[in-house]
């Protein structure tokens, strides 16, 4: 526990200059990010630095969203259909829910989420990469996550914010799995194209 207060201090203390300015701090990781708005509390109680950091503190998703709904997001997305499946990260549900992800990934006309009602995609951060984790990780996937990627036609996209999710993705199911800002990038239209 000790050992986990001191990050949490070192990441305040290092974080604190900017969340003083008023800048935003934007995390692709939903457990590395969302730790800062959760956990950290409990880990620092009362410090103020830790309310001031984590009221900074946007997943990726949330940032995006903030901004197209402040009309500040003046990115030129392609016009393309296209059919996105997206898991969402476990923490991310818990804390956040998956609607900033939806509103982020439909940004671009024409692109249309489904999401997979998966529960947990059985990794759980290095749970299932424990080789006495390994089998039970698995059947986890396999409840729906898997047969649903599996049952997706060809052109969907799959998408998830977690790294530990993208991994356990493409191990149960032999696809890619992009990170949101993945997905948006490609639909960013490139000049001259």
């Amino acid at each position: 526990m000790e050992q986990a207060r001191k990050a949490a201090r070192d990441t305040v203390d290092r974080l604190y200059h900017f969340a003083e300015q008023g800048l935003p701090i934007v995390g692709l990781e939903p457990s590395c990010l969302l730790s800062m708005r959760d956990e950290y509390h409990h880990l620092l109680p009362g410090d103020p630095k830790v309310k001031l950091v984590s009221d900074q503190c946007y997943t990726f998703e949330e940032f995006i969203s903030k901004l197209a709904a402040e009309d500040r997001l003046h990115l030129p997305f392609t016009c393309q259909q296209r059919h996105l499946l997206l898991h969402g990260h476990c923490q991310q549900k818990a804390l956040v829910g998956t609607d900033p992800s939806k509103k982020a990934l439909t940004l671009p006309e024409g692109y249309q989420v489904s999401e997979v009602d998966s529960g947990c995609c059985g990794m759980a951060g290095a749970f299932g990469y424990e080789a006495e984790h390994y089998e039970i990780s698995q059947k986890m996937g396999e409840r729906r996550l898997f047969p649903e990627i599996r049952a997706a036609e060809a052109e969907a996209i799959i998408v998830a914010a977690g790294t530990s999710c993208r991994h356990q993705i493409a191990n149960g199911t032999g696809k890619q799995a992009l990170h949101p800002a993945e997905v948006l990038r490609q639909a960013i239209k490139v000049e001259g194209e």
